[in-house]
């Protein structure tokens, strides 16, 4: 049946994918937001790593009362990441205008989607990600600016704001899927979805937006596996993340997984593999890298650390048919 509008226009279609795992504390305010959504007519896709706190049982429950809801079955997967692209290879492309991806403990703004529809077409772009507030449990907020403008290379380096913002049109995701399901095996290494997403997007010349309106309320809490990057603590530890080579691990990972595709994830690919010397060309180019003015800076003084201390190229196996786009 399709959902019409008040000018009797049929209503945008949207398919929210939603991971979830030991979220059950949160989760009615979230999904309530989501179904809630002015303007769209929206379906949700729910896939629950495997947990004890009867998040599970809490959407089984849900779901016999809401037939916009359809719940995978529960599989061990061992991350956010590989949730996210667990759903992504279960979405049916096709009965959908378009894709949203879904936190289990945010709380969506009424106007959250058909905003991003809007802004997607004026713009004529692909793919949306917006600016959020985000607000602890003591009830202090902060806004979190992630669309200052685009660089040349960002996508290589950085997210276009978090996941829980995306929203992509279907000729997009339909992209996006193909190449998530024939590369399983190389995905199943990555550990930031939102980010290989924007990646994956802009090297295959899809346009991208970020909006300067927050339309989530982004919740944090102890157990975020990735927060907003707020107070010292946080900073401390992706700093450590970054020059034990953790992090410019998965840069090299989404360079290579890119490089058939994308002359620029093939010559970071290469500084990579470099070592020493390839950390010093790349903090000479840090400011083709991020959007953040004090980002690019601290590229630079990370990148120049690591080559003063060393890294280990990494090795990364990837199957021949990568090399056939």
């Amino acid at each position: 049946m399709t959902t019409l509008s008040q000018n009797d226009q049929p209503l945008p279609k949207v398919t929210v994918l939603l991971a979830a795992y030991n979220g059950v504390q949160w989760l009615g305010e979230q999904v309530d937001s989501i179904l809630g959504q002015a303007g769209v007519d929206i379906t949700l896709m729910v896939s629950v790593d495997q947990c004890d706190d009867g998040t599970y049982a809490w959407f089984e429950t849900r779901a016999q009362t809401e037939q916009r809801i359809t719940l995978l079955p529960s599989v061990k997967l061992g991350s956010a990441a590989q949730n996210f692209f667990h759903l992504i290879r279960a979405a049916v492309a096709d009965k959908a205008d378009y894709i949203c991806l879904a936190d289990q403990d945010d709380i969506w703004l009424e106007s959250k989607t058909i905003r991003a529809i809007e802004w997607l077409n004026e713009q004529q772009a692909d793919g949306y990600s917006s600016d959020v507030l985000s607000f602890w449990p003591d009830g202090k907020e902060r806004l979190i600016i992630k669309s200052q403008p685009q660089r040349a290379k960002d996508y290589l380096l950085e997210a276009p704001g978090p996941g829980c913002t995306f929203l992509l049109n279907r000729p997009l995701f339909a992209a996006l899927q193909r190449f998530v399901n024939q590369r399983q095996p190389c995905v199943a290494s990555l550990h930031y979805h939102d980010w290989f997403i924007y990646a994956f997007a802009r090297a295959h010349g899809f346009r991208w937006v970020i909006d300067d309106h927050a339309m989530v309320r982004y919740r944090q809490h102890h157990a975020n596996e990735q927060g907003a990057n707020v107070g010292w603590k946080s900073k401390f530890k992706r700093a450590q993340t970054v020059l034990m080579g953790n992090w410019f691990d998965q840069v090299y990972r989404t360079a290579v997984l890119l490089t058939p595709v994308d002359p620029q994830a093939q010559t970071l690919a290469n500084q990579l593999r470099q070592g020493r010397l390839g950390f010093v060309r790349l903090a000479l180019e840090s400011f083709d890298y991020r959007r953040k003015r004090k980002e690019r800076w601290l590229l630079l003084i990370s990148c120049l650390a690591v080559a003063l201390v060393g890294f280990k190229s990494p090795t990364f196996n990837v199957p021949s048919e990568l090399d056939r786009s």
